[in-house]
C-alpha cells in the first residue's frame, strides 16, 4: 500500500491591472510542487475563468482559487486564493456645443465618450441646472462633464458661452 504525498501550490501575486476595451486576460501560472495540472476558479467579483485564462469583465477585486485535487500519489493540495485588483478605466470625454445663442431656454453641452455610450452628467459652474444667460448679454458658465460608471472614469471641462 503507498501512502499518497502531500502536495503544495506556489501561487505568486497578482499585479493590480487598469480596465480597458482590451487586453483583459491574465495568463494564470500557478504551480503544484507534484506538476500535477493546477485548475481555477473565480470565487468572487468581474472576471470569468477558462483553463489558464482569467478574463476581466469589469472593475473591481476579483479572487481566484487555484486547486489541485491529487490521485493515487499525491493527496489534495490546500486551495490558494489570490485577489487582483481591477481599477477603473480611463475614458475620454469630448464636450460639444459650448457656444449657444440666447433665447431664454435652457442650454446644455454635448458630450461623447471613448468608449461610446458611457453614462456622464454636466454641472454649469458646479450646478447640475442648465443656464439660460440673460438677453444682450455674453455669459459664461464653467462646465464639468464627469462619466458616472461602475467600470469607467474620465472628466472633462470646458466654458459654455451664451450670447
Amino acid at each position: 500500500v503507498i501512502t499518497p504525498a502531500a502536495q503544495t501550490i506556489t501561487w505568486a501575486d497578482l499585479a493590480t491591472r487598469q480596465f480597458s476595451t482590451s487586453a483583459n486576460t491574465v495568463t494564470l501560472a500557478a504551480t503544484s510542487s507534484s506538476g500535477l495540472a493546477v485548475t481555477y476558479s473565480v470565487t468572487s467579483g468581474p472576471a470569468t475563468v477558462s483553463g489558464s485564462t482569467l478574463t476581466v469583465t469589469g472593475a473591481g477585486t476579483v479572487v481566484i482559487a487555484a486547486n489541485q485535487v491529487g490521485n493515487a500519489n499525491y493527496l489534495a493540495a490546500t486551495a490558494v486564493r489570490k485577489s487582483l485588483v481591477v481599477s477603473k478605466g480611463t475614458a475620454t470625454v469630448t464636450i460639444g456645443n459650448l457656444t449657444q445663442n440666447y433665447n431664454g431656454q435652457r442650454k446644455t453641452v454635448s458630450w461623447t465618450t471613448v468608449p461610446a455610450g458611457l453614462t456622464a452628467f454636466a454641472t454649469y459652474d458646479g450646478s447640475l441646472t442648465a443656464p439660460t444667460g440673460a438677453l444682450f448679454q455674453t455669459k459664461r458658465f464653467d462646465v464639468v462633464v464627469t462619466v458616472n460608471d461602475p467600470n469607467w472614469q474620465g472628466q472633462a471641462t470646458g466654458t459654455l458661452t451664451i450670447k
